[in-house]
């Protein structure tokens, strides 16, 4: 997708979002599996920096939590709320 301008970036309606994780391959059907993989994968990743003493953050749980919020209820109706900004 080209991105005219790096200050403007590129801007489209709440439910491209469906079609832009589609192209990853995350969908209604793959989104709960990856939600649990990205939990574990968080909790290893504290778990590793607590062990280490090092005070790296990792805000990958985020990623989670925006999937949550995106596929919950296995509807598409709320997205027309919001915008998608790349």
């Amino acid at each position: 997708m080209p991105i005219e301008s790096k200050e403007s970036g590129y801007t489209k309606p709440g439910p491209y979002i469906y079609e832009l994780l589609a192209d990853l391959n995350i969908t209604h059907k793959t989104a709960s599996k990856l939600i649990s993989i990205i939990g574990v994968a968080s909790t290893l990743l504290e778990e590793h920096n607590q062990q280490k003493s090092t005070s790296t953050v990792c805000r990958l749980d985020r990623m989670g939590e925006i999937l949550e919020i995106v596929f919950r209820d296995g509807r598409t109706a709320h997205a027309k709320c919001y915008r998608v900004c790349i």
